[in-house]
């Protein structure tokens, strides 16, 4: 529904505000704007006070935000500009009854509700976001601003208010309904979104997820992703998402945002959307990137969170990639016959930190054949390479002849591994030949 002077009396004729006193649930849906969503919920908390006050309750949780094509109007009705895009996000408003429960012991977690998204911390299983707003101490359903998740020894588990913490002794609680008068009075304020319901200016405080992450990777592609705790503003090493508010507040100069960038956000976004539930149960970390890309939106406050999804997407594809390398990657095979030594031409693909052995410093060297035949070698540590300079991991193969110490499974790669010692390193196409022993003159 389209905010407008006719939401009112739209709301009216669909009987969402003629309710029952039977009815358990009524409720509407219209759209605002994304940067007004602070002021919508300011108005909403004032008039939840007074609902409060009668014994009535209600709930508000905003959508996902999107972009709409509207006609900005005046308070009059006048069109101020036709076809006009804007960004806009969903809310809904429900009214419930509620019962009191007993509970609570100590706290093991916490979820609150950030700027319209969900954040959670300590142990709290992701489930319990469903049911968030639900005090198990007042047993009401309303707007919270945080709920705790308290434990016992026992294992049981209760969700308690954070107005009730205080007081956590139990009450019963009649139900309640919303009255014709609470229903007007929400509808108006939802209605009433600043000049006449999309001619409103200001502060952006709510950013478009997309535009945001694409911003993102194009100043990660300038100066490198840096978390939050690497960041030192005294050498100048800011991190990636202060760097992107200091371009959102125009303090710093905006890098150039490439069709590759835009790309790369909406991708990112369908991954964190798509993140599933058993991860999110697993991680409290990806069930806030999960919650932020199905708002798709973020705002000052969640600006670090909404970045990182950029890194965390990078993550994952990184991850996935070598996975599928592994899965498609020729699999290794045992060389040479064990005690005789033998040639094969090979690149190094893996350098052990050096360890000490008692006897000295030595690392464990990885090489592979072109067919993905994996051999290794313990020796020394720091051993030249063919071109006189210390051997590092590298594409450029050589030849390595050596004995054949050992055929194993490796540790790490679980392939089958060929073992060797006293090896050496030559060029490829380099020719060698046994020195002989020279002859005696009589």
């Amino acid at each position: 529904m389209i905010l407008g002077c006719d939401l009112f009396n739209d709301c009216y004729r669909e009987g969402m505000t003629q309710i029952a006193p039977s009815s358990a649930v009524s409720s509407f849906s219209c759209d605002i704007l994304a940067n007004n969503q602070g002021a919508v919920e300011s108005a909403l908390v004032s008039l939840l006070k007074k609902a409060n006050r009668s014994g009535l309750s209600f709930v508000w949780t905003f959508g996902k935000a999107f972009w709409k094509t509207v006609n900005v109007i005046k308070n009059n009705g006048d069109i101020i500009e036709r076809n006009q895009l804007v960004f806009c996000i969903p809310v809904t408003v429900s009214g419930d009854f509620h019962i009191a429960l007993n509970g609570g012991w100590k706290l093991v977690g916490s979820i609150a509700m950030i700027d319209g998204v969900l954040v959670q911390s300590g142990d709290v299983p992701y489930s319990a976001r469903t049911t968030w707003q639900h005090c198990d101490h007042c047993k009401t359903i309303r707007q919270r601003s945080k709920t705790f998740m308290l434990s016992n020894e026992a294992g049981e588990t209760k969700m308690v208010g954070s107005s009730c913490m205080t007081d956590f002794l139990g009450a019963d609680v009649d139900r309640a309904i919303f009255t014709f008068s609470i229903w007007s009075d929400i509808v108006a304020t939802v209605s009433n979104d600043e000049e006449g319901g999309y001619g409103g200016s200001g502060e952006q405080s709510r950013f478009p997820l997309e535009g945001l992450l694409a911003l993102s990777y194009a100043v990660i592609g300038e100066y490198g992703f840096v978390a939050k705790s690497k960041e030192n503003m005294d050498t100048g090493n800011a991190s990636t998402a202060t760097r992107v508010a200091l371009i959102l507040n125009k303090k710093l100069e905006r890098p150039t945002v490439t069709e590759d960038h835009t790309a790369r956000a909406v991708l990112a976004i369908e991954w964190a959307e798509s993140l599933t539930d058993t991860q999110c149960e697993e991680s409290s970390y990806l069930a806030n990137l999960r919650e932020i890309a199905k708002s798709n939106m973020a705002s000052h406050r969640l600006l670090g969170l909404a970045v990182s999804i950029c890194k965390a997407y990078d993550v994952h594809c990184e991850k996935a990639q070598a996975a599928h390398e592994a899965e498609t990657a020729p699999k290794s095979q045992y060389l040479g016959v064990i005690g005789e030594r033998c040639s094969f031409t090979v690149s190094c693909t893996h350098i052990s930190r050096p360890f000490d052995t008692g006897f000295g410093w030595s690392q464990f060297y990885t090489f592979k054949t072109s067919e993905g035949n994996i051999l290794t070698w313990k020796t020394s540590a720091g051993i030249q390479g063919v071109d006189g300079a210390e051997l590092t991991v590298s594409p450029v193969e050589f030849v390595i002849t050596g004995r054949v110490e050992r055929h194993e499974v490796g540790r790490y790669s679980n392939q089958c591994e060929t073992n060797l010692s006293r090896a050496k390193l030559t060029a490829v196409g380099t020719v060698t030949t046994k020195k002989r022993a020279a002859k005696k003159v009589a």
